[in-house]
């Protein structure tokens, strides 16, 4: 499996991160207005030694040492039991301890004594009780070293925690690297032809066009678009880079997968209007498509119209390409018809364009010398799978593809795509041919045996002995004697006669059944075929 391009896929996807992001930022505001807000207050005492006898230095260095074995004293009971019953609290000893620490800055002789509550008023409150009722302790176990309440707690203005700037930046942090993640996983795990280069690199096909989004509605509604007039152009011209310019073609749109089916009747609508916009006369050959129904025919309105609103577009006013209706997908008949009207549109117009949407048409193409076959590809919905099982098909039937046709192409997502070419992909032109299959002649009726046929009623009554009547003259005898022989020829069968069908020539530029008959001026080649 290839290495997805990462660029790209972050070019395409920039929107996951954005979510990613507000995700992480709606989070984070949840989180801080859920948790429970606590208030911390801070009171500061001061270790002075009281020893006349002693230097300044000696006083000073056992003050440093003695106040570091000060902040376990906060959790001592007798401090606690003294808070409890100073704020009446209703705690329990273990429960004040846990919201209560104190600490010594270094080289200092400070207690800084520092009480968290619920409330900011009860942590001012419980910060200066802890520290008197230490002091107060101290003085009780030391002689000559006083413990001083210097610095009483304020009430606080802001909570301590949850701290909202914090949560808020992290959610963002977070959100952006779910974002990335997401992309990356994306990018792995996509099972779809995303990128030229990643068509190339699946069929060994060059990638000849890169169409819009915007193409299915332009056909659907009939109008005219600035960048999917761009796109056809490029297209038009990449494939005569690619081909040669020849004035006879015959070009096949052969779809990837099932997804690529609508998008390969848009491509051909909106090539054959391309190539009769710059003179050339264009067939186009397709079997009729059901129209879409239901969800998927509302969400195409409703698409349509909000790209109404968003596009220049204005009406088609080019001339419509000639149409001719192929038998369905289904039908035995198809490649029969399909060759018969390659080889008569070819004599009668420049271009023919085939909507290849049987499977069958895969054979059919290697009858035709000289036919350009691209295979079109949806980039929002034909996988990899699906675009080489039509290269290979195509190859396993007789025909080489030409180039790789992609649509959806989305402006973020077009390449220069010559320069993605090698040297190998042009082709040298070669004259159009068509081999017509033989026609099968009627088989011969088998001859029958003779099987005398059953008298009918009047001939087996005229057949019956007559009553004897009296006699007559002899010339009225022979008179009732005739309608009986009459009746007995009559009852007589026909020999029948095995004869051989005449053997019907093959016309091939006789419209084909179903076809719409072309006017007059269009039966007369504009030029010789190649």
């Amino acid at each position: 499996m290839e290495t997805p391009n990462y660029p790209t896929a972050f070019r395409e996807r920039w929107y996951l991160i954005v979510i990613g992001a507000l995700l992480g930022v709606l989070i984070a505001v949840a989180l801080a207005a859920g948790l429970p807000r606590t208030y911390e207050a801070s009171a500061s005492l001061f270790l002075r030694v009281d020893s006349p006898g002693s230097s300044l230095v000696e006083r000073s260095q056992f003050a440093l040492a003695r106040v570091k074995s000060y902040p376990d004293l906060v959790s001592s009971p007798q401090v606690l039991r003294d808070t409890i019953a100073e704020l009446d609290l209703d705690l329990t000893p273990q429960q004040l301890a846990a919201r209560l620490s104190a600490t010594n800055p270094r080289d200092t002789v400070l207690l800084t004594v520092t009480a968290s509550a619920p409330s900011a008023e009860l942590a001012s409150r419980t910060a200066n009780a802890v520290a008197r009722h230490v002091s107060e302790l101290v003085d009780d176990l030391e002689d000559d070293v006083t413990l001083t309440l210097t610095l009483p707690a304020a009430v606080p203005t802001s909570p301590a925690s949850p701290q909202t700037v914090i949560l808020l930046g992290l959610g963002l942090l977070g959100g952006l690297a779910v974002g990335a993640i997401a992309i990356a996983a994306f990018a792995q795990l996509d099972p779809r032809a995303r990128s030229a280069r990643e068509v190339r690199s699946l069929t060994g096909l060059p990638v000849v066009g890169q169409l819009p989004p915007r193409l299915a509605r332009a056909i659907r509604r009939g109008t005219r678009d600035r960048r999917v007039d761009e796109a056809l152009r490029s297209t038009v011209v990449n494939l005569r880079l690619l081909a040669g310019d020849r004035r006879r073609t015959v070009l096949a749109l052969v779809p990837a997968g099932s997804g690529a089916l609508d998008d390969v009747a848009d491509a051909a609508a909106g090539l054959a209007r391309t190539l009769r916009g710059s003179g050339r006369t264009v067939l186009v050959l397709a079997a009729e498509t059901e129209p879409p129904r239901g969800i998927r025919a509302a969400s195409r309105r409703a698409r349509d119209a909000v790209l109404s609103w968003t596009s220049d577009g204005h009406p088609d006013t080019s001339p419509a390409a000639t149409h001719r209706q192929l038998p369905a997908a289904g039908d035995p008949g198809r490649t029969t018809a399909l060759l018969r009207a390659v080889a008569t549109g070819i004599t009668r117009h420049e271009v023919v364009l085939v909507v290849a949407d049987a499977p069958t048409d895969v054979f059919a193409f290697s009858e035709v010398t000289g036919i350009e076959v691209l295979v079109v590809a949806d980039r929002r919905h034909t996988s990899r799978s699906s675009v080489v099982d039509a290269a290979t098909s195509l190859e396993f039937a007789g025909t080489r593809p030409l180039a790789v046709l992609m649509t959806n192409v989305g402006s973020g997502a077009r390449v220069d795509l010559p320069a993605t070419w090698a040297e190998t992909d042009r082709v040298e032109p070669v004259a159009i041919e068509v081999t017509l299959p033989e026609p099968t002649a009627k088989p011969a009726r088998r001859p029958t045996a003779h099987r005398p046929r059953r008298k009918s009623a009047a001939a087996a009554v005229a057949a019956e002995p007559a009553a004897p009547e009296p006699e007559a003259p002899e010339q009225e005898s022979s008179e009732a004697e005739a309608p009986t022989e009459a009746a007995a020829e009559a009852s007589e069968p026909e020999a029948d006669t095995d004869r051989p069908m005449p053997r019907q020539p093959d016309h091939v530029d006789e419209p084909l059944p179903g076809f719409e008959t072309e006017r007059e001026s269009e039966l007369q080649p504009e030029h010789e075929p190649a």
